[in-house]
């Protein structure tokens, strides 16, 4: 998951929320995004929380 995170920008972050589908999947993906733009050298953490709320919460139908 980090690894995966450390790759992608947070626009690609927050499109994967996006396509996911579930509000709160996409509203904490919005909200890591500017976490990580606020952070001291790129510091990816916040997208890696981002990616991993999603891998926990199933996709609406």
């Amino acid at each position: 998951m980090v690894r995966q995170a450390a790759g992608m920008t947070p626009d690609e972050v927050f499109a994967l929320a996006a396509a996911h589908g579930d509000e709160h999947v996409i509203k904490f993906a919005d909200t890591a995004v500017d976490v990580a733009a606020a952070a001291p050298d790129g510091d990816a953490r916040a997208l890696v929380a981002a990616l991993h709320a999603q891998s926990m919460i199933d996709a609406p139908r």
